[in-house]
């Protein structure tokens, strides 16, 4: 979990590497929304 709350999703400097983490006790909850 973030300290702010919302999760952290995006594009890193590395090449082909996303993240998508910080979702804490939601992770199942928001999988759906954050894969579309």
């Amino acid at each position: 979990m973030t300290p702010d709350g919302p999760p952290v999703v995006g594009a890193t400097r590395g090449p082909n590497l996303m993240l998508s983490t910080g979702h804490g006790a939601l992770g199942w909850t928001m999988a759906a929304g954050t894969g579309a």
